[in-house]
């Protein structure tokens, strides 16, 4: 029997936005405005529309493909023979494939585990656990990286995650007291998922 590997991903379910009015009006100066919210007219002089608000968990940016030194899409090749990572079981019938750090493998500040998932021969997630204090404590952690992509998807104390059209990012507070950081790239973890049949990756 093949093992299916268990991958420990949160997946983000951003819901569709409902459909909404169109509406239109013309400002002082004769120039027309549409608009989805129904809103009108902002008061004033009418000539700035009023800001789109952020969507909790909808990165403003593209998120950071490169973390702790490795990126999304690397080829498996260097992990491979590495003196650095270790295969956990070889390669699973849905061509998937998790690399964990060898007992005493040199980790970046703060670090204490790492772990790497490849699907396809490519790498479609990072998961990475710090100390609390490496990263200034769960409120620091969240609060910069909110002020980078925007504010997060969260259920305000344990976990907090952002999505643009390619990758995932989440944090998580570890049973440990650390911070699990996982970056994801969804492309691969959907094609992942059609394979397995699974609703979600369970790792």
């Amino acid at each position: 029997m093949v093992r299916v590997l268990s991958v420990a991903v949160f997946l983000l379910v951003v819901a569709a936005p409902a459909s909404s009015q169109i509406k239109q009006w013309t400002d002082e100066k004769g120039v027309t405005h549409f608009e989805s919210d129904g809103s009108g007219p902002p008061p004033g002089d009418g000539q700035n529309k009023p800001k789109d608000k952020e969507t909790p968990g909808k990165a403003k940016t593209r998120i950071d493909r490169t973390h702790a030194g490795i990126t999304l899409g690397d080829n498996d090749s260097s992990y491979r023979n590495s003196e650095t990572w270790l295969s956990l079981g070889g390669e699973d019938k849905f061509r998937g494939q998790i690399y964990t750090l060898r007992p005493g493998a040199s980790t970046p500040d703060g670090v204490t585990k790492m772990g790497a998932m490849f699907v396809d021969g490519r790498l479609a997630m990072i998961r990475i656990i710090y100390n609390d204090y490496s990263l200034g404590g769960w409120d620091k952690a969240v609060k910069v990286t909110g002020d980078k992509y925007g504010p997060p998807r969260t259920n305000g104390y344990s976990e907090a995650s952002w999505l643009d059209d390619q990758t995932l990012l989440s944090f998580r507070k570890d049973d440990s007291g650390g911070i699990e950081v996982m970056i994801a790239d969804n492309e691969s973890l959907q094609r992942y998922n059609s394979r397995t049949g699974q609703a979600a990756p369970k790792f």
